[in-house]
């Protein structure tokens, strides 16, 4: 949350910056910060092809089955 009329600034990451910013500066941040806004979501990150359903059992079977044998 960014307000242009506070001296504190509380972000998700719990920075806070004690001072007034300009326009600009805010104008600024809030561009870089929507670069990134969305990077969680697997579908951004893999480039809008999320893995299938069948995928992502054989990946989970696999891993069952490594640390079923101790190599995990």
């Amino acid at each position: 949350m960014i307000r242009d009329d506070v001296k504190i600034i509380v972000t998700p990451t719990g920075v806070s910056l004690k001072e007034v910013l300009i326009k600009e500066v805010v104008k600024a941040l809030n561009e870089e910060a929507s670069i990134y806004m969305n990077y969680e979501i697997p579908e951004v990150k893999l480039g809008g092809n999320p893995p299938s359903g069948k995928e992502n059992r054989r990946t989970r079977r696999m891993l069952e089955l490594r640390k079923r044998k101790g190599r995990l």
